[in-house]
């Protein structure tokens, strides 16, 4: 495994595996709000809550991977997954503190790693966990 790749070449597998990942999301929330709509008598979701299933959901997603085996499918093509600090897999608590920085402090979260050894960003410290690179 490779501790500390050069900066640009990390940012750009972070950034790839989690726009595969977003796509991926957007296909789980088309089904989510089609499911929603029909228990909702095939009106629209008007509702402002909507949003906070739609949040509630992202965190479903990422959550059951993170726990799952440390790789959600856009970490899988890009051959990265998450690891917890003092274990191998991330705790419920973890994976809360990483999905609540990273999506609440969207993208400002990365401006961490430039500026330290281990190239974690702020989400990562804030959660005790940090992505490693698989060589297959």
């Amino acid at each position: 495994m490779q501790e500390n790749p050069h900066l640009p070449y990390l940012l750009l597998r972070r950034l790839f595996a989690f726009l595969y990942d977003c796509l991926l999301l957007i296909a789980v929330l088309f089904v989510v709000t089609g499911i929603a709509v029909v228990l909702n008598g095939n009106e629209q979701l008007a509702h402002p809550s909507r949003f906070l299933l739609f949040w509630f959901v992202g965190f479903c997603y990422f959550s059951w991977f993170w726990r799952r085996d440390g790789r959600t499918l856009g970490l899988q093509a890009w051959k990265l997954h998450v690891v917890a600090d003092e274990a191998p897999f991330l705790s419920w608590q973890q994976c809360v503190s990483r999905y609540v920085s990273g999506s609440l402090l969207f993208g400002v979260t990365y401006v961490t790693i430039p500026f330290r050894a281990d190239r974690k960003a702020m989400h990562d410290v804030l959660s005790r966990s940090g992505i490693k690179f698989r060589k297959q």
